[in-house]
């Protein structure tokens, strides 16, 4: 035990030096869905039993990695130091549990294998990226309930003593933690199994041991259902992903296979987004996957006496856990690459135990010291280089492109990030990257469109819509953009048809509410806007511009009080713009006295509005001047308002001049603008 500390610090040690680029780096990809989006469930104890409660409460159900996440917020917030420190943690206890049970299994080069695992760049994914907490939590509790399970029946004894009970509960509850921090923890039940097989000698105590892991291997099969569930009703998992022939199938899940092999042989050219591969069984290379499969099969059967039980029992544990990320199943991530590191984080435990075995039972104790020394050091280097993928979400996908150009969903995420910051062209420079690599997919033309529709290109934005429509009509919001486009376009019959159209679909989308809304009070029909605007008001996500459109409807409706209170709600949210600060300054500034006029207050937001301005707009400037006059202040307001006439003339607003002409002969008669 003394030793498996020992070690255990080691690793932490020389983790935490490898993994140092990304220690106080930022969320990246999918991060902020496990952190920062589910403050609904970090804030308090009610959150934390949603959790355990609600299945599709969290990306998946795995509350064990949820709670650990409610706990980080309670203890760091929004500080990401301590989330990447306690994956180190995690990974350097699995190591060093890796390498006590090896020991006790009395396996050849156990801590050779031990570290081998501790710092193999593959395995950087799962420790420097704060989601995959999943990974490195589960891996660690099921070497728990496996090395508990080994106490309750003496893997590593073969005489027959009293089991004490203890030790099968405290396996059987670490192992439904591990299943519950991530569904790979069912590789438990096979690993134990054929550990089981390999250590035991009777039929009647296999048998017995082999009773005991009923329980636990109901729990893995119910939470493997709801997992297979939830990945495909509530994640998004293409359920047609893999509607493939069997040569397919088994094209591609040797191909996964030999290349996680070949990646834990060579660990170079390490990525976040490995290229989707086209499997074809016409070309006939594609088959030397599965023939290096056979082959390797062949050669073990036929040295079959040669070989320990044990070297059958790692490629079982190998390819069972695998299994789930081979293609037999949907799982959402294959959407983009059929391989990622992360998803073999547990498979490659197996198979580091056996070229670790090969290593310590071929070299001499010298020769595999200093082997074991070069090959950490390498795999450091190389893993301080995959660490500096995760030091922030910009640099994530900017470094994933770098390494793979035809990646996608790398110029998607980059675009989004550009129009967020306001880098227009930019984001539009990746979004028809990102169309043109995958032109089947309808959701980058549906970005395309939105991206082009926010710098006013309305013509190209249709295109890319009618393009999006043709490969998937379902697509959510589609039908809300066409209608903003003909809203744009002035055709407002065809607009109010999409909008109607998407909110037959989904009757909470904010676009279509708000742009529907505006319709109908453009169409003086106040009446029917104003339902539209309280809905949206209802959602959390609402926005002054909301309360500012209820304000124009019951301004409309003559209902003088509700329309201050909704002007109230939209200041009430922070940073009002120049439109919010305008508009609820002519109200005031105009509204009858008995309705609560403030001419004072008018004024100020109209300053406001003016010195946010960076040039002179004759709206903000005559409502400026309708303040000045209702202060009494007829001087300053004509000269406002002359200034207001000379820049609407400027800019051809003729209607906007007119009015301006009218507010200047009410202030010649000393007569402020009343309604």
């Amino acid at each position: 035990m003394r030793l498996t500390l020992r070690n255990a610090a080691l690793f932490a040690i020389g983790l935490l030096l490898i993994c140092w680029p990304a220690l106080d780096g930022d969320w990246v990809w999918d991060d902020a869905a496990w952190t920062t989006q589910i403050s609904h469930l970090t804030k308090g104890s009610h959150g934390l039993i949603t959790m355990w409660t609600s299945a599709t409460a969290l990306q998946q159900y795995f509350p064990v990695t949820g709670t650990s996440f409610w706990l980080d917020k309670h203890l760091w917030g929004t500080w990401t130091t301590p989330y990447h420190v306690e994956n180190v943690l995690l990974h350097a206890c699995s190591a060093a549990l890796l390498g006590f049970m090896l020991s006790r299994l009395q396996v050849s080069g156990a801590w050779i294998a031990a570290t081998l695992f501790a710092f193999h760049p593959v395995m950087i994914e799962s420790i420097a990226w704060i989601t995959e907490r999943k990974n490195v939590l589960s891996l660690a509790l099921s070497l728990g309930s496996i090395v508990c399970f080994g106490h309750y029946c003496r893997l590593w004894q073969h005489q027959e003593i009293t089991r004490p009970p203890i030790w099968w509960v405290a396996s059987f509850i670490l192992g439904v933690a591990a299943l519950l921090a991530k569904i790979t923890a069912f590789v438990i039940i096979p690993a134990l199994s054929l550990m089981i097989w390999w250590r035991v000698d009777t039929t009647n105590r296999r048998l017995g041991y082999l009773r005991s892991l009923i329980p636990l291997t109901l729990a893995a099969i119910t939470f493997g259902g709801l997992t297979l569930w939830l990945e495909e009703h509530h994640v998004g998992a293409d359920p047609n992903l893999f509607t493939h022939s069997p040569a397919n199938h088994l094209l591609l899940a040797s191909r996964i296979a030999c290349f996680y092999a070949m990646k834990l042989i060579l660990p170079v050219g390490l990525m976040a987004m490995y290229p989707k591969w086209d499997i074809q069984p016409t070309l006939w290379w594609q088959w030397l996957w599965p023939f290096l499969l056979v082959t390797g099969f062949v050669v073990c059967w036929k040295y079959r006496s040669r070989l320990a039980r044990g070297s059958i029992v790692l490629t079982a544990i190998y390819f069972a856990a695998l299994l789930p990320v081979s293609g037999i199943l949907p799982v959402y991530g294959m959407t983009y690459s059929y391989v990622a590191d992360r998803w073999c984080y547990t498979s490659s435990v197996p198979a580091l135990v056996g070229v670790a075995w090969i290593l310590s039972t071929r070299l001499s104790t010298i020769t595999l010291r200093f082997t074991t020394a070069i090959v950490v050091l390498l795999f450091g280097f190389l893993g301080w280089q995959r660490a500096h993928d995760f030091t922030g979400l910009k640099d994530y996908w900017e470094r994933a492109l770098q390494k793979n150009p035809l990646s996608w969903l790398a110029c998607q995420e980059l675009g989004q990030l550009h129009q967020a910051s306001g880098e227009t062209d930019k984001a539009l420079e990746y979004a028809k990257k990102a169309a043109s690599l995958a032109p089947e997919v309808a959701q980058l033309h549906f970005n395309l469109a939105t991206t082009l529709l926010l710098q006013q290109q309305h013509d190209e934005a249709l295109l890319a819509l009618l393009k999006a429509e043709e490969l998937d009509p379902s697509l959510g919001g589609l039908y809300a953009s066409f209608g903003q486009v003909w809203l744009h376009k002035n055709d407002l019959t065809l607009a109010k048809q999409y909008l109607e159209q998407e909110l037959s679909r989904q009757p909470d989308h904010a676009d279509a509410l708000n742009n529907l809304g505006v319709i109908h009070l453009n169409q003086g029909r106040p009446d029917l806007a104003l339902p539209l605007f309280q809905k949206l008001a209802a959602q959390t996500t609402a926005k002054a511009a909301v309360f500012t459109n209820i304000a124009t409807a019951e301004l409309a409706l003559n209902h003088i009080p509700e329309a201050l209170n909704a002007y109230e709600r939209a200041m009430s949210l922070g940073n009002p713009s120049i439109e919010l600060l305008n508009d609820y300054a002519w109200f005031l500034a105009t509204i009858d006295e008995s309705s609560g006029r403030d001419p004072a207050k008018a004024l100020k937001l109209a300053q406001q509005a003016v010195q946010q301005v960076s040039k002179a707009r004759p709206e903000v400037l005559r409502t400026l001047a309708a303040a000045q006059a209702a202060l009494g202040d007829f001087t300053s307001a004509t000269n406002t308002a002359k200034q207001a006439l000379e820049s609407a003339k400027k800019l051809n607003a003729d209607l906007t001049a007119a009015n301006i002409e009218s507010d200047l002969r009410q202030f010649a008669q000393q007569k402020a603008l009343y309604r």
